[in-house]
C-alpha cells in the first residue's frame, strides 16, 4: 500500500479550484487556491521585427541589478578592544612577577614576549608598554636564576 507524500495536492472535495494539505496520513483543514502558471514570454531580439528599436514595439523590461544592503557603520572599538594583545601581555607579566614574589617559582617570560611582538605587528597603541612588561618578565626570571 503506497500513500502520497506529504504536501499540497488537489482538494478531493474541490479538485478544480483548490489545493489541500496532505500530511502523509490524512487531509488537513489547510486549503489554498490554485495559482495559475504564467508562461514565460520570450523577448524579441534587437533588429528583428517587433524587436527593440522598432517603432511601436513594446519596450524590453529594464534590468535592475540587485541592490546591496546598506552598510552599517561599525561601532567604535574601546581602548581595551584596540589594545587586547598588549593588555594580555601586561596581565601575564603581572601573574609571572606575583608568582615569583609569592612562591619563589620563576617562569621565563617567552609568552609575554610573543604577545608583545604580536601587539607591535597589530600596531596597538599600548605595544610599547607590552614590550617593557616582557622585558621586565625576562629580567625577573634572569635575576631569580642568577
Amino acid at each position: 500500500m503506497s500513500t502520497a507524500p506529504a504536501g499540497w495536492h488537489p482538494d478531493p472535495s474541490n479538485p478544480a479550484g483548490a489545493l489541500r494539505w496532505w500530511d502523509g496520513n490524512a487531509w488537513t483543514a489547510h486549503v489554498q487556491p490554485i495559482q495559475p502558471i504564467q508562461p514565460i514570454q520570450p523577448m524579441a531580439q534587437p533588429g528583428t521585427p517587433g524587436g527593440a528599436g522598432t517603432p511601436g514595439a513594446p519596450a524590453a523590461p529594464a534590468y535592475y541589478p540587485p541592490v546591496a544592503p546598506p552598510l552599517v557603520a561599525a561601532a567604535p572599538r574601546t581602548v581595551v578592544q584596540r589594545n587586547s594583545l598588549s593588555l594580555v601581555a601586561v596581565g601575564v607579566v603581572t601573574v609571572y612577577v606575583l608568582l615569583a614574589l609569592v612562591t619563589h617559582f620563576v617562569l621565563l617570560g617567552i609568552f609575554p614576549v610573543l604577545l608583545a611582538f604580536r601587539a607591535v605587528r597589530a600596531k596597538e597603541q599600548l605595544a610599547p608598554l607590552a614590550i617593557v612588561a616582557a622585558v621586565i618578565a625576562i629580567g625577573v626570571a634572569l635575576l631569580a636564576l642568577a
